[in-house]
């Protein structure tokens, strides 16, 4: 017959280790990818985002400032373009009348410029007499002879001495916060006679910077020289800043966008640095979101896991220790526990029933094997007549005295008590102690016939146990046990026989010095 294989011995598959590795690598490991795809695609798109929207803003804000810019430097045309100054300038020649000359100068700055916002002040003086300024201030303009006067003294030398140096063209004059268009006026022959400089309005002429995304700083670089416009200056990028190229650097947080044009010859930069860290601060926020629901996502999986395990694992955990009590001895084992869910619940009853039967068919297979036996023992013992071996017995046992063979009477009536225990007669299975004794004794008498004084026999009974009861014939095939498979064949042999109470059994022990050791307990 094949062996069956023990499946527990071939390792096998854990259910419930299953069930979480597949949680983990369906559900757990996919939903940690996405959730970090999806942060870094979004920190990815955000940061472009930004990055797009500043350099628009920034872009769209140049362009406008250099319209107006562009809008100035047309307004700064006029002044040559108009006769109004060359004429004056051409009468004064003649009849050296500063008074007509100083009114028609101031008279055409005022009603040119005073409402042109693009500038602050405009100031003019004629190359013959330098020393003479003619100007006029903007409507909106405050402090304008202070403004006069700082520019006597801080930038008027200045002027003189650039403007023979750009003929028809224009020079930006940046002095700390204050930028001035200069301008040479020039007459019919293209020959300079004034020089023309305009104050620039700044906060007009770059308006629009103010409307960039986030803005912190501004500063315009007129042919390299800072001038800001909105908070601190800072400087252009180390690298080559190309014209109508945009640079765009970030660092902690913090953009900066440069780009430069050119305008009449002129090199103009503009430096925009935005803090972008409030918006860029949200993606921690976003971290933290995501990093909450993966924490509220682990109870979720917990849950699922204790689902499975009190509706899956544990059940059927069950029914293996069900099993494995079945398969060690422990006849119809029933499951205790009923499970929650319906089809364990139903195997959990097909189990049960099936355990029952099993003890049912094992319970009736023992009682008719034992029927059985007990049949085959009576048949046996119907076979011969107890009642009439032992008369037959007696006269032997008659015939042996009458003829004085002691030794052959005593053999017999040793013979007599076997046979009165093996026949059974009475039919009682349990006799008393001291009963069983006489017939292990009458065994030992006769054995003893055979052995002589090779065979030494020692007892050590308990005789308060005397009287108690054990099963027919318990001792005496153990002790010819041990004469025939343990002394026989030796030329000597001792044999100990122990009986003691150990606890609420009787122990029965035969003992040996041959190879076999019996011993026999009663409850």
């Amino acid at each position: 017959m094949a062996e069956i294989p023990d499946s527990r011995q071939n390792g096998g598959f854990s259910l419930k280790w299953g069930f979480i590795s597949l949680v983990v690598a369906c559900w757990v490991l996919p939903v940690l990818l996405i959730i970090t795809t999806l942060t870094r695609f979004t920190y990815n798109r955000l940061e472009t985002q930004i990055s797009n929207t500043i350099t628009g803003s920034v872009e769209n804000a140049v362009t406008l400032s250099q319209n107006r810019l562009e809008s100035a430097i047309q307004a700064s045309r006029a002044a040559s373009y108009d006769t109004v100054i060359r004429d004056a300038y051409r009468a004064f020649q003649s009849d050296h009348d500063e008074i007509v000359l100083y009114s028609a100068v101031t008279s055409y700055l005022v009603n040119k410029y005073r409402y042109d916002n693009h500038f602050t002040t405009t100031f003019l003086f004629f190359n013959s007499n330098p020393e003479t300024l003619y100007y006029a201030n903007n409507r909106t303009s405050f402090g304008s002879f202070t403004g006069v006067r700082e520019y006597r003294s801080e930038i008027h030398e200045t002027v003189r001495q650039i403007a023979p140096q750009i003929g028809t063209e224009i020079r930006f004059l940046s002095r700390g916060s204050k930028v001035f268009l200069i301008r040479n006026m020039v007459d019919s022959s293209f020959e300079p006679f004034a020089v023309i400089v305009m104050q620039l309005n700044l906060a007009h002429l770059f308006e629009n910077l103010s409307s960039v995304v986030w803005l912190d700083n501004a500063t315009v670089f007129f042919e390299d020289q800072p001038v800001p416009i909105i908070g601190e200056s800072f400087p252009l990028p180390k690298k080559d800043l190309p014209l109508g190229s945009v640079i765009y650097e970030k660092e902690q947080g913090i953009y900066r966008v440069f780009e430069r044009q050119r305008i009449e010859g002129q090199f103009i930069s503009y430096a925009v640095e935005t803090d972008g860290s409030l918006l860029m601060s949200e993606i921690p926020t976003f971290r933290r979101t995501v990093f909450l629901l993966l924490l509220f996502a682990i109870p979720l999986l917990a849950f699922v896991i204790w689902i499975f395990y009190q509706y899956i694992s544990k059940p059927a955990l069950e029914m293996m220790t069900a099993a494995h009590e079945i398969e060690s001895g422990k006849i119809g084992y029933q499951v205790g526990t009923i499970p929650r869910s319906r089809e364990f619940r139903v195997l959990t009853d097909s189990f049960n029933q099936m355990s029952r039967q099993v003890k049912h068919l094992f319970e009736r297979s023992y009682l008719e094997q034992v029927t059985l036996q007990d049949a085959r023992i009576k048949a046996l013992q119907s076979q011969i007549n107890p009642h009439f071996l032992n008369n037959t017995l007696e006269i032997i046992n008659w015939e042996a005295r009458l003829s004085g063979n002691e030794k052959v009477s005593s053999m017999i009536e040793a013979l007599s008590t076997m046979l009165n225990a093996a026949t059974a007669r009475g039919g009682n299975p349990l006799v008393r102690l001291s009963e069983e004794l006489s017939y292990v004794d009458a065994y030992l008498h006769i054995i003893s016939m055979r052995y002589g004084k090779r065979l030494t026999v020692r007892k050590a009974i308990d005789p308060t146990l005397l009287n108690e009861e054990v099963p027919r014939l318990i001792m005496q095939p153990i002790v010819e046990n041990a004469v025939e498979h343990g002394i026989d064949g030796q030329p000597s042999g001792e044999l100990d026989l122990r009986i003691y109470q150990l606890e609420t059994q009787i122990v029965m022990e035969v003992e040996n010095n041959g190879s076999e050791f019996a011993m026999s307990t009663c409850g």
